[in-house]
């Protein structure tokens, strides 16, 4: 099957991409994990990231990706 076909699994009615993310201190690798999510042939339909109190860049790289994003991103 090619993508887009109905039966093709993730393309289908009802059918949605949610990625979630839990960041700690992620800076180093974190906007480059965000490029690839975005890079996706099949971009997802929510990016959902849970941030756990990090003291360096890795709010700031979320919300300008949220920006940015073509897709909701929603950061808590």
């Amino acid at each position: 099957m090619t993508p887009g076909t109905p039966g093709t699994p993730g393309t289908g009615p009802g059918t949605g991409i949610s990625v979630a993310l839990c960041t700690y201190n992620g800076e180093l690798y974190l906007a480059e994990q965000l490029q690839s999510i975005a890079a996706q042939t099949r971009l997802p339909d929510e990016v959902v990231i849970s941030d756990d109190c990090s003291t360096d860049r890795t709010l700031k790289i979320c919300r300008d990706f949220a920006a940015e994003a073509g897709f909701p991103v929603s950061i808590s």
